[in-house]
């Protein structure tokens, strides 16, 4: 079958239809769909906080001077959206002589490329998975080990103020810290809303002194039709006092060479699910002439054939930003047993 494919034009082909529609890497952050997204037409934005009050008002005469209404002021962030690029090459030896992987066939451009192309993909998926995560804890972080967008310094809050421990080993009183815990974060969201969604996502260490709290084996005693850590394998999430406990387990390469673990040993992060415009993320356009001034797609892929014929380039990018605007509605909690 003929490649439907012509080289040696000195033309560039626009693939970011193609990788787009890629399937995700599987990770939990990205299908929980904590994070709103919003296309933006520039690499530079500009990030609005109001910092919102309210109060009780006191009576007065009639005919006494009315009150005056107190504005809430409004905190300006400037954000630079962080630029990823990826490039190859696939030259005539890459494909000439070289069987298809699980067939007897000759391999082809199209094949090679799709390959290549899926693994730059997968690789942008769980950049942007590590990128979500980091935010929810805070700090936004790419994989040098670098801060792209500090929440906390941005908005002038203390981080160990949202860092609480809990002795999971205690026979009793887990129930209600878990609560209090609750009860803090609700606090502080007064001006945005009623919080009905809390999840906590947890190291496997954390989770497993969890499952065997006396407090979590009470509560679901022997009950038959649900999740029961008596009996099963709650990894995949389970409810105790309104909150969804989920193990997230596993590690991650840096391209520092270094290996991060999702969620610290022996910690966890409890967070609201429900906040509007709590978790987000902004797409640039493409570094491009033709791109200016479009909005933004999460990932970009083109390709372009030597004029010759000698081969071909095939490039990526993904040009985003991930950032949790109210750090404050997340506490990190350790087990201190």
């Amino acid at each position: 079958m003929a490649e439907n494919m012509v080289f040696g034009t000195g033309k560039i082909v626009d693939y970011t239809g193609p990788i787009n529609n890629i399937p995700l890497a599987p990770n939990l952050i990205t299908s929980m769909n904590l994070f709103e997204g919003e296309s933006v037409t520039t690499s530079t934005v500009i990030l609005d906080i109001e910092d919102s009050t309210i109060g009780v008002y006191g009576t007065h005469a009639r005919r006494s001077p009315a009150k005056r209404l107190k504005h809430d002021v409004a905190k300006q962030i400037p954000l630079i959206i962080p630029h990823i690029e990826v490039e190859d090459y696939i030259y005539p030896e890459d494909v000439e002589g070289r069987r298809a992987p699980g067939t007897q066939d000759f391999d082809r451009v199209s094949n090679v490329r799709e390959k290549r192309l899926s693994k730059i993909s997968r690789n942008f998926d769980l950049t942007h998975e590590y990128f979500r995560l980091s935010a929810i804890k805070g700090e936004t972080k790419d994989g040098d080990g670098k801060t792209l967008f500090n929440s906390y310094d941005a908005l002038g809050l203390t981080q160990a103020s949202y860092q609480k421990n809990i002795d999971l080993s205690q026979a009793t009183g887990v129930a209600s810290q878990l609560v209090e815990f609750k009860r803090e974060i609700e606090q502080a969201n007064q001006t945005g809303g009623i919080v009905s969604n809390f999840v906590c996502l947890c190291s496997p260490k954390f989770f497993d002194k969890l499952t065997e709290n006396p407090d979590i084996k009470e509560a679901y005693g022997n009950q038959v039709g649900i999740a029961n850590p008596n009996r099963e394998d709650l990894r995949n999430g389970f409810y105790f006092k309104g909150i969804s406990f989920r193990e997230y387990a596993g590690s991650v390469k840096l391209e520092n060479g270094t290996t991060a673990e999702l969620i610290e040993d022996g910690k966890a992060y409890l967070f609201p699910t429900d906040v509007p415009g709590m978790f987000q993320e902004k797409y640039a356009p493409k570094t491009d002439l033709n791109y200016v001034n479009t909005p933004g797609l999460i990932k970009y892929a083109s390709e372009y054939s030597d004029p010759e014929a000698r081969w071909l380039k095939i490039t990526a990018e993904t040009n985003t930003l991930m950032i949790n605007t109210r750090p404050e509605l997340v506490l990190q909690l350790t087990n201190q047993a």
